[in-house]
């Protein structure tokens, strides 16, 4: 039912503003497969909490919640190793001169464990798709190769450590 407006927003109207990079036939094929991990996910999960609610008649809210909350966990672990890379191309970051800072910066940093924010500095191909310069909204860590291409070191550093800002 969201079809149309999707259409206009995500790819109409970015191609407006040139920010969109894909032909339709790219994006279109990349909204089937989001629909198809979204479907797939979607029917594992609620076979899940209705196997649960059916245990527990009485008291099914807080079990529900309770597995409600270990499936999102377990998306969040799952997303950004397996689903990501359906749409894009994960490299490590290869510029020295970027990613020597961009990882001082993060040992640095401080968790509530006392360990250093490790970064995995891997940059996403986003550009076959998009005009955007800066960093996946999916995951910190992963930023677009156009980032490393038409920003300068210091609006890089300033962007990774309000990103780090986040994660502390």
């Amino acid at each position: 039912m969201t079809f149309p407006w999707t259409v206009y927003e995500q790819y109409f109207r970015e191609h407006q503003y040139d920010l969109a990079t894909q032909t339709f036939g790219p994006w279109f094929g990349e909204q089937i497969i989001a629909l198809l991990v979204n479907a797939v996910a979607s029917a594992v999960a609620l076979m899940i909490l209705y196997a649960v609610f059916r245990a527990a008649p009485r008291i099914w809210w807080m079990w529900g919640t309770g597995v409600a909350i270990v499936l999102l966990i377990m998306a969040a672990v799952v997303v950004p190793v397996f689903i990501a890379p359906l749409f894009n191309t994960y490299k490590p970051l290869m510029d020295p001169a970027i990613r020597d800072p961009i990882s001082r910066a993060g040992s640095r940093q401080r968790n509530p464990g006392g360990s250093g924010l490790r970064i995995r500095r891997l940059t996403a191909d986003h550009a076959r798709q998009r005009q955007r310069v800066g960093f996946s909204r999916h995951d910190p860590d992963f930023f677009e190769r156009q980032s490393s291409q038409e920003c300068s070191l210091p609006e890089i550093r300033h962007v990774m450590s309000h990103e780090m800002g986040h994660f502390v």
